[in-house]
């Protein structure tokens, strides 16, 4: 299948091809818009006129939110995001965009629909509310650059704001008397790893003891352990901060050491 990429703008260009014939048996000519460098216009319209000659290809114009939605967690969330992250964008678009604005077609979404989602989201928390704000945003963002619609409308409302809390940490006489009431249980040497590096629960569950040089007292993160719907996965940290080497108490150490030698 053939197609014409003509420049509209300094990142704008259109495809022109042929669909083919419509039910009524008329040629179809479809004009889409793309966004970007001449070499993103030309992969995306490769993608499209490939999409077009397997049937798979969907006029910008029909597209619904919902549609688009589930393409775009299929196409790049799902390449993109760890599991967990990939499952729980998925929920909130389908718990709270897809019921109100998924029939929509998406060019024809506005930022007004946008702020009645937020309104109409109830007693969430202001977290969850911005959560779907930023999850809407992004996807939207894509659709911009996709050409699938001119504006991202997310970027005209007002982000909903969240209220910051302060995280409750244990004192050290709390901590002291939450170890020495576990003393003798199976969850003592976890609560005292916990409390005493600091670490988080899908980090602890994927440490290893090769993760851990009682000698020098150091325990490496390197991988963190989560639970996703199709099961348990193992995946490195997000970002290069998050793979660091903490350095542990003599008498975290020397729990460790119990632990050890109880595991063997």
């Amino acid at each position: 299948m053939k197609g014409s990429l003509t420049r509209r703008g300094a990142r704008s260009w259109r495809l022109k091809f042929d669909a083919g014939r419509n039910p009524l048996g008329k040629r179809e000519i479809k004009y889409v818009t793309l966004k970007g460098t001449k070499a993103q216009a030309q992969a995306e319209a490769t993608k499209i006129l490939a999409g077009a000659l397997t049937g798979a290809f969907v006029d910008p114009s029909r597209e619904t939110v919902a549609t688009f939605a589930e393409r775009w967690l299929r196409d790049w969330a799902a390449q993109n995001l760890g599991g967990k992250a990939h499952e729980r964008y998925g929920e909130l678009l389908r718990k709270h965009v897809i019921p109100r604005v998924g029939g929509l077609p998406i060019q024809k979404l506005r930022a007004a629909d946008l702020q009645a989602i937020y309104a109409a989201m109830g007693d969430v928390s202001d977290a969850t509310r911005l959560y779907v704000h930023r999850v809407t945003s992004r996807m939207l963002r894509h659709a911009a650059q996709w050409g699938v619609v001119h504006q991202n409308v997310a970027t005209l409302v007002d982000a909903p704001k969240a209220r910051t809390s302060e995280v409750e940490v244990l004192t050290q006489e709390q901590a002291n008397a939450v170890l020495e009431a576990l003393q003798g249980h199976w969850l003592h040497p976890i609560v005292a790893l916990a409390i005493g590096s600091g670490a988080r629960r899908g980090e602890l569950l994927g440490l290893r003891w090769r993760d851990l040089d009682l000698d020098s007292g150091t325990m490496k993160i390197e991988r963190a352990v989560e639970q996703t719907k199709h099961g348990i996965a193992v995946k490195l940290p997000k970002t290069k901060h998050g793979r660091r080497t903490i350095t542990l108490a003599p008498v975290t150490v020397d729990v460790l050491r119990a632990h050890r030698r109880t595991q063997q």
